[in-house]
């Protein structure tokens, strides 16, 4: 069952490296993605934006933008480090909940299978998440405070979500002892040169997989920074 389920993971993943590869290279150029239809041909199709445009008029605020490419998010964001971490909590509020939601159901079936019960499992999440928070630099910081804002989860749960890592491990192990639990990884990595891409230039992407049932958040995020800082695009389950 467990080969069954990573060759299924290794197709997905490949295919949405594919994709990532593709929106990369969109993402180099100034303003990546303003359009609802890119010179690959691969739709996007506009969902919602925030803050409205009348905010923005009225309140010199920049404005983020959701996406669908198929199953993909794909959140253009734009203005400070903290503007865009609002942005995309707002955007992406009902994702972030559902996959906080869905690590603690998770781990509520781990309780008697690894050596930790729930609360203990819960605590080594909480405790490294602030951990990696505290090794940010302050604009990241101002990403996930931005974040927790807007999306109701508040800082700590925000913080809990950067370390999913963590529970991925201890799924495994779960998955390993016959429990049907979300969270096998099979990370992979894909690069494109010379005649495969539009300049001959190499085009990295690296597939972060965090598990059958976080990938159904799987979400390209291209940051516009208005401090000058070079428009990056990254994908990310969360």
């Amino acid at each position: 069952m467990l080969n069954i389920l990573k060759i299924v993971m290794t197709i997905f993943a490949v295919l949405v490296l594919t994709m990532l590869a593709v929106l990369i290279y969109c993402a180099l150029m100034p303003r990546a993605i303003n359009s609802q239809k890119m010179s690959s041909g691969v739709s996007l199709e506009f969902v919602k934006a925030y803050p409205q445009a009348s905010d923005v008029k009225h309140g010199n605020f920049y404005q983020g933008k959701l996406y669908k490419a198929g199953k993909i998010n794909v959140v253009v964001l734009e203005g400070t480090y903290e503007e865009m971490g609002r942005q995309y909590g707002a955007l992406l509020k009902d994702e972030l909940n559902a996959n906080y939601n869905g690590i603690m159901e998770g781990l509520k079936k781990m309780t008697g299978v690894t050596s930790k019960n729930f609360y203990e499992e819960v605590k080594e999440i909480q405790d490294e998440g602030s951990q990696y928070y505290n090794t940010y630099p302050e604009k990241y910081k101002k990403i996930v405070e931005g974040l927790a804002e807007t999306s109701g989860l508040g800082i700590e749960k925000a913080k809990f979500l950067t370390s999913q890592e963590t529970y991925v491990f201890a799924a495994l192990i779960a998955m390993s002892k016959g429990i049907n639990i979300s969270g096998a990884a099979n990370c992979s990595g894909i690069a494109a040169w010379k005649d495969y891409t539009a300049d001959g230039r190499m085009i990295f992407g690296r597939n972060y997989d965090l598990g059958p049932v976080n990938h159904e958040y799987a979400t390209l995020v291209v940051y516009n920074p208005v401090d000058g800082s070079i428009p990056v695009a990254r994908r990310i389950p969360h």
